[in-house]
């Protein structure tokens, strides 16, 4: 899933922050691989961090949002997720 930097990057520079990167990858989350969107940036000298894993499905579209600041423990954080089937 490509997304356009303005289209994220835009909204967080109004808000205050800099140095924003944008990155577009897959990542495993509870057992499957999914498209994601890595985002970093800093806000008032404070590194922060985002991770969206976005899943695809007929006639919807979810989203799961992790975001940290200081160390980008994202990863970690989406490995509490699990499945309930």
């Amino acid at each position: 899933m490509e997304t356009s930097k303005d289209m994220i990057s835009g909204p967080l520079a109004n808000m205050g922050m800099e140095n924003i990167t944008v990155e577009n990858g897959t990542i495993e989350f509870i057992g499957k691989e999914y498209p994601c969107i890595n985002v970093s940036a800093t806000y008032q000298g404070t590194p922060c961090y985002e991770l969206m894993v976005i899943k695809k499905c007929p006639g919807y579209m979810s989203s799961v949002v992790i975001a940290t600041w200081e160390t980008n423990t994202t990863k970690d954080l989406l490995a509490n997720f699990y499945a309930l089937n």
